[in-house]
Parts: C-alpha cells; structure tokens; sequence
C-alpha cells in the first residue's frame, strides 16, 4: 500500500549556533584536554588553521589521556559532556531538547516488531572467506600466525580468536541478542552473526533495497532477524515487510528505536553496537544519535553491552614490541624510499616518529603513541570516532561490557569505485606489513572478536580486567593491518602508494614523462582522495 514508507519525521539533530562543524569539534576538543591542560586547550581553540593541523590537537588530546588513569576519565567525561551541550535536537514544533533527552520528550515509539527466522545450514566451525579460500581450522589458526609474523596484526588479536575456535560453548549465541546499529553497513557483523545463528536485531535507514538484501540474508542464513516496522508486522504480507521497515536515527528515529529496544525480548542479555556511517558532519550527528540509543537503554535494561569498531587511521596507544618494529623497519628503509623522502621534500616516507614514549604514571610506565591519521579524512571523522572512543572509556569504568577493537582498512566497494583510493590501498604492496583486507574477511575476524569480548572474561573489554590506562582497551586485540608496524607515518605513504601502484599499472617509461605524472598524480591525490579516508 502507498502508506508503508510514510515515517513520520519527528524532528532533527544539530549542532548550535551557526559556526559549523569546525567551531563544535574545536570546542568539543578543547573543553576535553582542558580538564588536564589548559595550555593545550586554548592551542587547540586558537588554532588559525584547523584543517591542516587539527592532527596535531588530537594526538595532544591522546598524550594528555594517556598521562593517567585519572586524566583518561577526565578527558573522556568533559568531550561527551561538551559534545551532548553544543548539540540539540529540535522538535517539528521548534521546541528543543539535549538529543538523549528528546527520548523521553517524545511520546511513545511508533515501531512495531517483526521477525525473519533463516532456514540456512548451522556452521560447524568458525570460517573466515579470505580471498575466495574458506579458512577453518589448520588453515585459519596457520593464516593467523602468519598475519602475526608479518607484523600485520597484534599477537594478541590472533589469541582471542584462537580463543574462540577452541571455545566450543562460546559459538553458541543462543540466548542473546545483537543489536546492529547500521544493519545493511559495508563494515559491520550482521551477515556473519546471522550465519552462526544468532539473532540480530537489526536498525538501518527506512529504504527498502537495504530492508529487501538484509531480509533475504536473513532468510538463506541459519539465524534470526529481528526489526522495527511502522504498521504492525500481523497486517503485512511477508512481500512487504522491507517496505515498512526501518528507522531513520537522524530525524527522531533514535526516540522510537531507544524505546522499541526496551521491548524487544527484555529477558535477554542485548549487545548494542554502533556501526552507521555518514560523511562530513553528518558522521557526528549519526555518532551522537547511536549513543543516545545506547545510553537510554543501558540505564533501563539489564544486561545491555556496547560494540564498537575503531579506526586504524587513529591515534592509539600500541605495544611496544610493535613500537620497537616500526623503528627497525625504519632503520631499514630502502635507497629508493629515501630518496622519495628527500625529492618530496619529507612529504612522502616520514619516520613514523610523532613523539617520545609517554610516561604513563607509576602504574602504566611508558606508553608508545602511533599516529595513523591520514590528513585528507578530516577532524570530524576524528571526532567522531573519538566521542565513541570516549563512550567506550566511561561506560566500562561504570561498569559496562565494551568491545571496542580496531579494523583493518577495507576494500569496500566505495574504495574500489574510487581509482586513487583504490591505487592507494593497491599500492600498499610496496610498504610492508600494510595489507588491506577483502570486507568478508574483516567482517568475520572482527565479529569473531565481539564473541570473544563478551565470553572471554578476562578480556579487556571486561570491566574487571584490570588496565594501566583506560587507553589500552583500544590496544589489546589490534586488527590494524600492519599500520602500526610499518615503518613509516601512514599518512606519508598514502599518496606515494597511489603513484607507484599508478605508475605500474600506466607503465609510464620515459623520464620527462614519469616528472610530469609524478607531479600531477600527487596533487590531485591530495585533493580528491578527501572524502574516502
């Protein structure tokens, strides 16, 4: 019927005042080092030019937190507390309201629940696709080991998933539910929880292709699906349930979604886990929406946890063995590669070295900082992977289960559209241990590592663990893909990657011709390769 797509728009999230985005991340960022550094705060809210340097504010903003324990609370409360004060959400009747509580403003949830059970086979064993090969067993804990000796992940993420494949009764994901904020997302573990036969409940945009692929994996997988519907499930058709389903978070959606939630299967354990994405701004918007979600139902439901997955192209506290191999691999660069470095002048093949160790206090000793940001992707993707950074910090210290691992960089299919960025993650083959992985593969080693999390209680994710910095949640069961060992700055061997892998496949032969490439390769690479990173 013509009435199964009408959402009712009950409002819109926004920043305040008229500023943009560059006043609210200045601000945001400001306000969360100043509870520690005041000289630190007011460099990075007088900073002329935040675009090319907002980096620099961030990775002060890390080497603050990482100071202490104490000092990576402070941190984390003052930028989410900052963030929720200069965000409002406005009402159709311009009434405004803080985004979490507009929840309770609006009356009621609008979403009713409907539900698709897979008759798919139940895996016998955890299998990961990489590169058309089904690895299981031998073949998988043999693949890990080689990833760990390449230096492509951390010894630790091959542990936890070794931790599962010998763990029998931690496959079993009956008697829980996923919450999967951003369903249908590239990056994000809804197929593979499906295919071990969980049930998902599952939140994404009200556009019925996305509704009509993920029903469908649902239906040939082995687990269940469940999902809001704005007309009762028992009124529709099985052929027009995409048609009505969906939640859109960004115009008051996350009101209805915060309150469904409430209601679905209240007697079960739910993990909650944030995985939309939008570009520019909008990323913050999205970011604070989810975490409006996640914290309304956190203090209402028993037995909720969080899921998140950060970025690689960050910055993080790493080990330091991973430290201690990027300075060699450095030592050991080669002529050519120098000589890249001297002709850019520094521009390409920068020592990965942003700082000394930071002391951490008695209790951490030294920690070992590693800068991955990648310049062209901006300081709202910074922020807005840090607000959940920041969540992930609080609501463990209150006590939360949080699973928060880093990602491999993905080829997805909106990198491979785009030929520099395509180019540049092609051209990774030069710079080893940097590998990009297929996004079949990082989906399943990262949900591997959700179940880890949430089994494994002595996981890092696990509030009684102990940590010497809130920090080191990040670090443990790293899937950085070999970033944090390279023995460059990432973020100076991204266009130079996107040349050579260029050049190779142009063939370019002749000496004026490879100057003139060169030349126009890296400044359209800077300009243009913005909006995928």
């Amino acid at each position: 019927t013509s009435s199964l797509a009408q959402f009712e728009m009950k409002g819109s999230i926004r920043m305040k005042g008229s500023k943009g985005s560059t006043d609210f991340c200045k601000g945001v960022l400001g306000a969360a080092v100043g509870t520690v550094s005041q000289d630190a705060a007011d460099a990075t809210t007088a900073e002329p030019k935040w675009r090319e340097r907002y980096a620099a504010h961030f990775y002060k903003m890390v080497e603050v937190s990482a100071s202490s324990q104490d000092a990576a609370l402070a941190v984390a409360t003052s930028g989410l507390a900052e963030a929720a004060s200069r965000l409002e959400f406005v009402l159709q009747s311009g009434e405004t309201h803080t985004v979490l509580g507009a929840i309770d403003a609006v009356d009621g949830t609008t979403l009713h629940t409907a539900a698709v059970v897979g008759t798919g086979p139940q895996l016998q064993e955890p299998v990961i696709d990489y590169h058309g090969k089904k690895l299981t067993g031998k073949l998988l804990r043999a693949q890990l080991d080689l990833w760990v000796k390449r230096g492509t992940i951390e010894p630790s993420a091959a542990t936890a998933l070794v931790k599962v494949l010998d763990t029998k009764e931690w496959q079993d994901l009956s008697g829980r539910l996923f919450v999967v904020m951003g369903a249908g997302a590239a990056m994000g573990p809804t197929e593979v929880l499906l295919s071990l036969g969980a049930t998902v409940v599952a939140l994404d945009i009200p556009v019925k292709a996305v509704w009509e692929r993920l029903i469908a994996m649902a239906q040939r997988s082995p687990g269940a699906l469940l999902f809001p519907t704005n007309i009762p499930a028992q009124d529709l058709l099985p052929t027009e349930l995409a048609a009505a389903a969906g939640c859109d978070l960004l115009n008051g959606g996350h009101c209805d979604a915060a309150k469904w939630l409430l209601t679905v299967r209240p007697e079960l354990p739910m993990s909650i886990g944030a995985y939309a994405y939008l570009d520019g701004a909008k990323f913050i918007i999205i970011v604070s929406a989810m975490d409006a979600v996640m914290e309304y139902v956190r203090r209402r439901r028993v037995g909720v946890s969080y899921a998140y997955l950060c970025t690689p192209t960050d910055i993080h506290i790493r080990p330091k063995d991973a430290w201690a191999d990027s300075t060699e691999r450095w030592a050991s660069r080669t002529i050519l590669q120098s000589a890249s470095a001297a002709v850019s002048g520094g521009r390409f093949c920068q020592s990965p070295e942003v700082g000394p160790p930071i002391s951490g206090g008695a209790t951490a000793g030294l920690l070992y900082p590693v800068d991955c940001t990648v310049d062209q992707q901006g300081p709202n993707y910074l922020l807005a992977k840090r607000l959940q950074h920041w969540r992930a910090i609080i609501a463990r210290h209150e006590g939360t289960v949080v699973s928060s691992n880093i990602a491999p960089a993905s080829s997805t299919v909106s990198v491979t559209k785009a030929k520099l960025l395509a180019a540049a993650y092609a051209g990774t083959k030069y710079f080893p241990p940097i590998e990009i992985f297929p996004p079949q593969t990082s989906n399943a080693v990262m949900t591997y590592a959700l179940i880890h999390d949430l089994r494994n209680l002595e996981a890092a994710s696990q509030p009684t663990t102990r940590l010497a910095n809130p920090l080191l949640l990040f670090t443990d069961g790293a899937w950085h893909g070999g970033f944090w060992r390279v023995g460059f700055k990432l973020s100076s061997v991204v266009e130079i990657a996107a040349i050579l892998q260029l050049w190779d496949e142009n063939k370019v032969k002749t000496r004026l011709a490879t100057g003139v490439f060169l030349a126009l390769v890296a400044r359209v690479a800077g300009r243009n390769m913005k909006s995928h990173l």
